[in-house]
């Protein structure tokens, strides 16, 4: 679902993107794609990304269980 969103729309996708680390009171939290629109057509890997003045979008579905 995230790579189809991800082909129509173009950019680079960044899956399972970290968007909060893990605390003594917070657990960690995933989004399953952080897509920058203004970047080339390819999947980003860790340590490339930078989002300053950038468009993006973010994706986070809902476990199928959840409702």
């Amino acid at each position: 679902m995230t790579r189809r969103l991800w082909e129509e729309l173009g950019g680079t996708l960044h899956e399972e993107y970290l968007a909060v680390r893990r605390s003594r009171t917070t657990g960690a939290r995933r989004l399953d794609g952080l897509v920058l629109l203004d970047e080339p057509f390819r999947l980003g890997s860790r340590g490339d990304l930078s989002y300053q003045d950038a468009a993006w979008l973010l994706s986070r579905r809902r476990p199928a269980d959840s409702g």
